[in-house]
């Protein structure tokens, strides 16, 4: 999640006009107007704390987690 957020904080800044960015930093106010909460995210887990959760990382749970992490990231101030 942390990654993920940290990525496309990256990405954000880097696909915008550099004419922009003062209007993007003003969005940041805090930790969390760029990195998602953790509540209800897993922490890092073993391989087999992993494979017991997921299965592997092609599974329809694994995918969700994913697409969580990502709609938590798409409502942070920054990519509001």
């Amino acid at each position: 999640a942390a990654n993920n957020s940290g990525i496309r904080m990256s990405n954000r800044f880097m696909s915008a006009h550099r004419g922009q960015w003062p209007h993007l930093i003003r969005r940041i106010k805090t930790e969390q107007d760029v990195i998602v909460a953790f509540d209800g995210i897993p922490p890092i887990m073993s391989k087999d704390a992993f494979v017991a959760r997921f299965e592997n990382v092609e599974s329809p749970k694994y995918f969700a987690q994913l697409a969580e992490i990502e709609a938590r990231i798409d409502a942070l101030a920054l990519h509001r």
